[in-house]
């Protein structure tokens, strides 16, 4: 077989695991992800095989070269990001139709606007039910956390870079006017207990500077140059890149302990990675 045959074999597409995947009614995503993982490994190898034999000046070809890179560290984004759940605080109809009517007056809506509405026991204890079940559903979220010596460090960065997204979103709710006349309502109502814990008990604002502060060093570590390392020389500089981000640590509340299984992880990271580049580079020179 000829060296055009052999690459030729290598990219030729898994037909049989293609029909597999075609007559499958369902596949999990993280299990798509991690197929099309492999097969995007099986086609770089290829690739790069490609380049050595046809691309002599080495240039022609390498914005391809970084595309796939760049598609392969945007795959790992994926299978590694930790669900963080979407809040969609539910407001009691007739609290949004006031807050309506207040909006089409150009003016802010008050508690007198429900009339006698406002002081049946009924009706607030069904709003105080409902802020209840906020506090619950935000609760959920600055109450997340992850181990950081497990997973990798790609995982415990996009955690917090997520987290923060989604704290920024709920303070948004939480800052909105159909909370706020809410809040309002219960405390006309003399409903202090619910008002008091929502403003106290979710840890939103605790969580969201927590986030902030961790994110001065998560933001701006260059694991996707590690993880999209093609040679020794870009993982060598990856490397440097990473142990120079890693002093904006001093600059952050990032707990010693945390940021020690945090720097293991990112050991690993490298070996795994230096395993894959010196495999591949094996592979070239055997063909």
């Amino acid at each position: 077989m000829t060296t055009a045959d052999q690459l030729a074999e290598d990219l030729e597409p898994n037909t049989s695991a293609r029909d597999h995947d075609e007559s499958a009614e369902f596949q999990e995503p993280n299990e798509f992800i991690e197929n099309l993982q492999k097969d995007l490994t099986k086609w770089m190898q290829g690739f790069r095989h490609f380049k050595r034999l046809f691309d002599r000046d080495q240039s022609k070809l390498t914005p391809i070269e970084k595309s796939l890179n760049e598609l392969q560290v945007a795959l790992r984004h994926l299978e590694q990001n930790i669900e963080i759940p979407e809040l969609c605080l539910q407001i009691n109809p007739h609290i949004q139709q006031i807050v309506d009517a207040a909006k089409s007056q150009n003016r802010k809506p008050k508690p007198e606007d429900l009339g006698t509405l406002g002081q049946d026991p009924e009706f607030l204890a069904s709003l105080s039910n409902g802020v209840v079940e906020w506090i619950k559903a935000i609760q959920k979220v600055t109450n997340m956390d992850r181990d950081p010596s497990s997973g990798t460090a790609l995982q415990e960065a996009t955690f917090w870079i997520n987290l923060e997204k989604a704290l920024n979103k709920i303070t948004t709710l939480h800052d909105s006017i159909e909370v706020i006349t809410t809040l309002d309502v219960l405390k006309a109502g003399k409903r202090f207990h619910v008002t008091t814990s929502f403003e106290s008990d979710t840890g939103l604002k605790e969580k969201l500077t927590t986030a902030i502060d961790y994110n001065v060093l998560m933001k701006d570590l260059p694991l996707s140059e590690l993880l999209g390392a093609s040679d020794l020389d870009s993982l060598r500089q990856a490397v440097l890149n990473i142990f120079n981000v890693f002093k904006k640590l001093r600059n952050t509340k990032y707990p010693v302990k945390r940021a020690m299984q945090f720097f293991n992880t990112i050991s690993a990271d490298l070996c795994e990675q230096m395993i894959q580049v010196v495999l591949c580079c094996c592979c070239l020179l055997i063909f």
